[in-house]
């Protein structure tokens, strides 16, 4: 019998042996269907994740991951509490590439609380100087920073430039990927967070979940060429990633 590793509002993470965790949704079916046929896309799309199968209607086997304590946003267009941080951007201004911002998250493995408010402080990792600057997510990044710290007497001493490009580049890829896949039935994905994690093969790789919280969606309004901010239902997402079952075939 799994032994629980973690376990949080929605989710238990079970041990499964080795190198392999069971990730359960303790109620919610559409929830579940819509974080494996996110994972499943995303991983026929090359864009590597810990997901490696669906065991039930609420189960999925994942890779265990150790994961940094780390959540990354990223960003087509400026809106919701990104405009409180950056003053200076515009309400719908576009971004390309996508914008990501690292936010710090406490040490633990469960999926985010599902507004769009930020967990813990923005981080800006400054390279040259190898500095981390910590900000209050809910005020003007001009307001100054709440602290600042030497990265190698920081939690993150292993961050350097590359390895910062690296969370980028797959929280970008991820993005694409899903962009894309939601323009196809319908929705825009201006927003999406994501976790990240390191294998015991030394890879990194996108962990814990994608569901409804992860992301913000836009649907075409009454407006030609137009797209409303939308809140949608579990429900409602499940039904829109039906169709990326056949993505990527």
């Amino acid at each position: 019998m799994p032994h629980v590793i973690n376990q949080g509002r929605h989710l238990i993470i079970l041990d499964d042996g080795p190198g392999t965790v069971l990730i359960r949704f303790k109620s919610n079916v559409a929830t579940a269907n819509t974080t494996c046929r996110i994972f499943q896309l995303l991983n026929r799309m090359r864009v590597p994740t810990h997901y490696i199968e669906q065991v039930d209607e609420i189960t999925f086997r994942a890779r265990m991951l150790r994961m940094y304590t780390l959540e990354l946003s990223a960003r087509r267009v400026a809106g919701g509490s990104f405009l409180k941080r950056h003053t200076d951007a515009a309400e719908g201004q576009r971004f390309d590439p996508p914008d990501v911002e690292f936010f710090e998250k406490p040490k633990r493995h469960i999926e985010p609380e599902g507004d769009d408010s930020p967990n813990g402080p923005l981080l800006v990792f400054q390279f040259p100087g190898e500095r981390l600057w910590r900000y209050d997510p809910n005020l003007p990044i001009n307001a100054g920073p709440v602290n600042a710290e030497p990265i190698d007497k920081s939690p993150y001493p292993y961050m350097n430039c590359e390895f910062h490009l690296e969370m980028v580049q797959l929280a970008r890829d991820a993005f694409g990927t899903l962009e894309e896949a939601f323009l196809g039935v319908g929705a825009a994905l201006v927003g999406l967070k994501v976790e990240l994690g390191l294998s015991d093969q030394g890879l990194m790789l996108i962990g814990s979940v994608i569901n409804k919280d992860h992301l913000c969606l836009r649907v075409p309004g009454e407006e030609h060429n137009t797209f409303q901010q939308i809140k949608p239902s579990d429900n409602d997402v499940a039904k829109l990633t039906e169709r990326f079952v056949t993505l990527g075939q």
